[in-house]
């Protein structure tokens, strides 16, 4: 697939993609049963977060999480075993401590977008941090536990950058693979910043040093999880959003509509057990629907889901008392009577 051209960051895009994914889940979660519900903000952003409470971001990260909506309940998955951060998630800020006194001129350091770049630094401190260091144009959006996955939001480049922890391990068939270019986001950041505009209005001539380009994914495989990061593919916001819908839309990603959570379908394998059941399920309630997360039963595949779930537990306990009575009978075959 030929490199598309490259896009200067929209606010409003941005918004609009990341919302119109929200949506999506909220349309395919349950609501009901306590787990939460979506909440938007008003035009102008949500009133109780300021640049205050994020001085280690840009003001344009700091704009877009004041106009994103959020879940109130963080039960809900984003993607298989990924959840929001707490930064993405606005309902939750970190602490003021240090941040209240902070006067103007030193919240404006963090709009330095080359001085925060955290990327262009030649050395490397091995203190035995293992935790990722995004530059300061970068969100965190969602992260995940052991088999799961960060999506990272570049408001600098204009890339959604999906860090698979496990990459390649997911069942993604390439109709769906190659209908969405990506580039490891280490690749499209140089080309990206080659082919900038100039002040004389003229595009820099793209510059191929693969010696170097070597070197560098040698080094950050040097650093392990601290940058795997940075060679992980990146997107068009509205391609990586759209791609994931289309994973759910073939039941390779199904919710669970009792916990809120995401059952996922692995390379070289088949949904057995409980989890053919979801399908069938699912199927049964006409998913995907409209493709949008509307126009299937969902009410209808919670309650079969639940009778799904009760039907497992009482199985298991059917199949309990029977090895509990047949280990009764051997224990005492041989007494008489």
């Amino acid at each position: 697939m030929e490199r598309p051209p490259t896009t200067e960051y929209s606010h409003e895009k941005m918004v609009a993609t990341i919302t119109s994914f929200y949506a999506f889940l909220k349309a395919m979660h349950s609501t009901s049963g306590g787990l939460g519900k979506f909440k938007y903000p008003p035009p102008t952003g949500w009133p109780h977060i300021t640049r205050n409470h994020f001085p280690y971001y840009t003001k344009r990260v700091v704009e877009l999480i004041r106009h994103l909506p959020y879940y109130d309940n963080e039960g809900y998955f984003v993607l298989p075993d990924t959840h929001l951060t707490a930064d993405g998630h606005p309902r939750h800020l970190p602490s003021l401590t240090n941040c209240d006194n902070l006067d103007e001129a030193e919240l404006d350091n963090t709009d330095d977008e080359e001085e925060y770049d955290t990327d262009d630094q030649e050395e490397y401190d091995d203190n035995g941090d293992t935790e990722p260091d995004y530059p300061a144009y970068i969100l965190p959006l969602a992260q995940g536990s052991k088999y799961g996955s960060s999506i990272l939001v570049d408001t600098k480049y204009n890339r959604v950058i999906w860090w698979e922890y496990w990459d390649g391990c997911r069942d993604i068939p390439d109709e769906i693979q190659s209908k969405y270019w990506s580039d490891c986001w280490l690749s499209y950041r140089k080309y990206a910043s080659e082919r900038r505009v100039g002040e004389d209005g003229t595009v820099k001539p793209d510059v191929e040093d693969d010696d170097d380009d070597d070197a560098e994914w040698d080094r950050i495989a040097d650093r392990g999880r601290k940058e795997a990061w940075k060679i992980s593919a990146a997107y068009a916001p509205e391609d990586f959003f759209e791609k994931c819908k289309e994973q759910f839309r073939i039941m390779n990603w199904m919710p669970h509509l009792i916990d809120g959570g995401i059952t996922e379908l692995y390379r070289h394998q088949e949904f057995t057990g409980e989890n053919l059941k979801m399908m069938r399920i699912l199927k049964d309630a006409r998913w995907p629907g409209d493709g949008e997360g509307g126009g299937w039963d969902k009410a209808g595949a919670e309650v079969a889901m639940h009778k799904m779930q009760q039907d497992d537990i009482d199985e298991k306990k059917a199949l309990e008392g029977l090895v509990r009575d047949k280990s009764m009978k051997e224990k005492f075959k041989d007494i008489a009577i």
